[in-house]
């Protein structure tokens, strides 16, 4: 019987061994993933303090967490931040990452943003930061695919500003969530979206001031 809970003492401890190091292993790899990906496709300044790793958290699934994330946009929109955050937490098929060059993405949470969504009187968009495929060539396949269940949006602050259509929105202590699976060409997406407080005009003309929101709703996404 000793025998029995000695291998079975031993056995946990390797299992929460490897857990704790396997994470560490493949940081760097993940890292220059992100950044090579990043820089292949966004025509944005990408940052980021640090990167935690985690297989106990959502075991599993491993959970990536980039600390201190911004975006800055280049020309036109040139000295604005598209999205700052203090975290976004990343769940990943950890086989994938293992076997391959490929990111499968189950997961997104983002804590503490401020996303600044502007468009220009002429309708130009400060999220279209994706690289155009250069003239006669295909786009490079990206390693990231998304397999996504569930993504959250918690305690943020949200600004779109369209110019082009004199329409004006903010909402503070922002909390949204969706929940659908992204791997079907059709399926329902459930939200729950919440903001202490919301704000709207159009053409100079308020709608909203300092509401609190509370919005349900079901998508069907095509």
């Amino acid at each position: 019987m000793k025998k029995i809970f000695k291998w079975t003492a031993i056995i946990i401890v390797a299992l929460l061994v490897v857990l704790l190091v396997t994470p560490l292993l493949f940081k760097g790899k993940i890292i220059g993933l992100i950044k090579q990906q990043a820089n292949n496709t966004l025509n944005a300044d990408i940052d980021f303090k640090d990167v935690d790793l985690s297989l106990i958290r959502h075991f599993p699934l491993l959970s990536v967490n980039l600390e201190g994330l911004s975006i800055a946009n280049h020309a036109p929109f040139e000295g604005d931040t598209l999205i700052k955050s203090n975290s976004i937490r990343i769940n990943l098929d950890l086989m994938n990452v293992i076997s391959g060059n490929e990111i499968n993405i189950r997961s997104v949470e983002v804590d503490g943003a401020v996303m600044n969504f502007q468009v220009t009187k002429d309708g130009k968009a400060n999220w279209d930061i994706t690289k155009p495929s250069t003239a006669g060539g295909a786009a490079q396949p990206s390693s990231f695919k998304a397999s996504l269940k569930h993504y959250a949006i918690l305690n943020s602050r949200l600004i779109y500003n369209d110019q082009s259509l004199g329409f004006y929105l903010s909402m503070d202590q922002l909390n949204h969530e969706g929940k659908g699976d992204f791997t079907q060409d059709l399926f329902v997406l459930s939200t729950h979206t919440t903001s202490d407080k919301a704000n709207m005009s159009y053409d100079k003309i308020p709608y909203l001031s300092g509401v609190k929101t509370v919005i349900d709703a079901d998508l069907e996404m095509d």
